[in-house]
């Protein structure tokens, strides 16, 4: 029995509706850092704010009990944080020290928190979601193959390399580090000329609309590009697992050529790698690194032409 064309169409459809749920889960969580952040600091404006808004001058100040208290509070919603990772808990514990600076260091830190949240979440999300879609191929390779106990312990071993996480993730949270100063930087350059509750709502607002979509001005904007990433990291390294499970067996198996299978809607590149196949195992393109971040391409074993069944 073949891997045909139309099998591999229908997983690849399935991983493409697992994305948009991780999609819904990555939302959720911009969602939450971006509501925490607006809390804070709305919490701060109507504590301090004059009749000509809030100024740099006045967070320049040291912090006091009602400003610890803001802290705590902040600290607090955070949750249990026992499993989190080390990077996490380090950047709490920097935030932690900068924090009774005084005010501008508080806000700054506080903003920290919501986004060290955010990446915790979605690197917990990610991860799930790669081992779940690593084990699956796995389990469908070792059914589909007939792989005996020792052929699926190899190919599982992809699966739980810790290399397999840990360029992706060191990845997302230097991003995360990145926006973090970026929306720091945002709502310091706003207090340094004056903040306004229309400046503060401003800031804060995001934009669905592409033409409208201005990170380099909106915090809100520049958040929803950890999202825009995270999404990113789940399509390509998932994709990349995937390929990695199936060539391992395709090696073990003794196939010597794939064909090339592409995603609905593929893009002009794919289809022409699609075009120029079949691909010799040790010279077909990789995925994604041959093809693009968020490709959900796919590879099969090849088969001749007299005897292709595709349907």
């Amino acid at each position: 029995m073949a891997l045909t064309v139309a099998q591999e169409k229908q997983r690849i459809q399935q991983l493409i509706n697992l994305d948009d749920q991780t999609d819904q889960q990555s939302s959720q969580y911009t969602a939450e850092c971006l509501a925490f952040i607006q809390t804070h600091l709305m919490a701060f404006y109507e504590r301090y704010a004059d009749d000509e808004g809030i100024s740099l001058n006045q967070v320049k100040q040291r912090v006091s009990k009602w400003d610890m208290d803001q802290w705590k509070q902040a600290i607090s919603q955070m949750g249990d944080v026992s499993d989190w990772p080390d990077d996490a808990k380090q950047r709490m514990t920097i935030s932690g020290f900068i924090a009774g600076i005084d005010r501008s260091h508080l806000l700054d830190a506080i903003i920290s928190l919501g986004v060290v949240k955010m990446t915790v979440s979605n690197q917990k999300n990610i991860t799930h979601r790669l081992q779940l879609d690593g084990k699956t191929e796995a389990r469908r390779m070792g059914d589909f193959f007939d792989l005996t106990s020792k052929q699926s312990k190899k190919v599982t071993s992809i699966i739980t390399d810790p290399e397999t996480t840990k360029i992706w993730s060191q990845n997302l949270w230097v991003d995360s580090d990145k926006m973090a100063g970026d929306v720091q930087y945002l709502v310091n350059q706003q207090l340094k000329h004056g903040m306004s509750l229309n400046d503060l709502n401003d800031i804060l607002a995001s934009h669905a609309n592409p033409k409208q979509f201005k990170p380099g001005q909106s915090a809100a904007d520049r958040i929803s590009q950890m999202e825009f990433n995270a999404r990113r990291i789940v399509r390509t390294e998932s994709a990349r697992l995937k390929d990695e499970v199936n060539m391992a067996t395709y090696r073990m198996k003794g196939v010597t050529k794939v064909d090339w299978v592409c995603e609905p809607g593929a893009c002009l590149k794919c289809q022409g790698i699609e075009e120029l196949g079949p691909y010799s195992v040790n010279g077909a393109p990789g995925i994604p690194d041959d093809s693009h971040p968020n490709c959900r391409c796919s590879k099969i074993p090849h088969i001749e032409m007299t005897s292709r069944r595709y349907f």
